[in-house]
């Protein structure tokens, strides 16, 4: 399972490691709309074969925990442009690491790196839990979000999770480490399998479909 993000050597629609290290989160929570994780955060990819605790404290080998936060649709398109800006718009002529890059379960786009920020996420579209119907994220739509700590706070460029994050009734820290919930998703389905096409967060583009 390659790493990176989009355009950086790995397939199409980005890291095969990020979008299952997403899908884990997601399937951690009961509240939760959809599931984000930063590039960055998952350090390796995973070769066939094995998997044991090691593997997965070298792809999530931090001490992180997971957060539900509260957030508008409106909020969600924000934080992700926050994210992709963070590594492709300097300021003061020094880019960001592209480790912001995001990840999601739950949640999809179509993404143009070429386009301005404010117009290089279009088409998102939450799936629904109980249908599996993927339906158009609403602006005004209240959503809740399965996410690490280290972005929930507004680090690696999320400045809109940030301010999220500064109001303590918007969120709460469910105490699941990020790595043994990752390890549980592994454990209880037997092995990790690839995720359809149609459930990554990045969206093929029509070319290619």
């Amino acid at each position: 399972m390659p790493g990176g993000t989009p355009g950086s050597g790995c397939g199409p629609q980005g890291s095969d490691t990020a979008q299952v290290v997403a899908q884990a989160f997601l399937q951690a929570s009961r509240r939760a709309h959809f599931a984000l994780q930063n590039a960055g955060g998952v350090r390796t990819s995973i070769a066939p074969g094995t998997l044991s605790y090691d593997t997965a404290y070298r792809v999530l080998p931090f001490a992180n925990t997971l957060v539900e936060m509260e957030l508008t649709g409106a909020e969600v398109a924000a934080l992700l442009e926050d994210a992709v800006s963070f590594h492709r718009d300097p300021v003061n002529g020094v880019r960001g690491s592209d480790g912001s890059h995001p990840y999601a379960a739950g949640l999809r786009w179509s993404l143009d790196l070429n386009q301005p920020r404010g117009r290089r996420f279009t088409a998102l579209e939450v799936r629904d839990r109980a249908t599996g119907r993927w339906l158009p994220l609403q602006p005004e739509g209240r959503y809740v979000v399965m996410t690490n700590d280290y972005i929930a706070g507004g680090k690696d460029g999320y400045a809109t999770l940030g301010r999220v994050h500064a109001d303590p009734t918007r969120w709460v820290d469910t105490g699941l480490y990020y790595t043994q919930t990752f390890v549980d998703f592994i454990r209880a389905r037997g092995a990790l399998r690839p995720v359809p096409p149609d459930e990554y967060s990045h969206r093929l583009p029509p070319s290619a479909r």
